[in-house]
């Protein structure tokens, strides 16, 4: 396997690296991200409001997690969770979650949610793997979440708790 050398920033992506990115990673979404929106708005509405995490190899994006950081700042949602199809499987989107999970931003969060297809299985265990508990559905979407106490520390739910 190949050994890639990777930098994660938070914010530097621009409308087009978010566009570009989304448009490689289109057909391994499931189902496919332009089935569900407007790929070329979804890229402006994510440079413009949302907060980014992102993996880069030399000037390419690579993994992309953009994030709404709720007004007072108890609350994220992910919107976003994408790595180009071949550097899949090297830890980058786990990573990407984490740096959400500590950057500054998101110090007050209590609850990060994000909605994951039924379908994407491979989604669902990573985000299971982070420590995300399923909350509900919506249509064909599974509602997933992880809350934290005042020390930061993960609430476990479920029948434990």
């Amino acid at each position: 396997m190949m050994s890639y050398l990777l930098r994660y920033k938070a914010g530097a992506s621009t409308e087009r690296d978010i566009r570009e990115h989304l448009g490689a990673c289109d057909g391994h979404f499931v189902p496919p991200l332009r089935a569900r929106v407007n790929i070329d708005e979804y890229a402006r509405k994510l440079a413009e409001r949302s907060l980014t995490i992102e993996a880069w190899h030399d000037e390419v994006l690579v993994g992309l997690v953009a994030a709404y950081v709720s007004a007072t700042g108890d609350s994220c949602f992910v919107s976003n969770v994408s790595v180009l199809p071949e550097f899949k499987g090297r830890g980058i989107a786990s990573t990407l979650l984490a740096n959400l999970d500590r950057h500054p931003a998101c110090a007050n969060v209590r609850s990060i949610q994000l909605e994951v297809s039924k379908g994407s299985v491979d989604g669902i265990r990573l985000y299971e793997r982070f420590g995300f508990q399923v909350t509900g559905e919506r249509g064909d979407q599974i509602v997933m979440q992880y809350t934290r106490n005042n020390d930061g520390a993960r609430v476990p739910k479920g029948p434990e708790a």
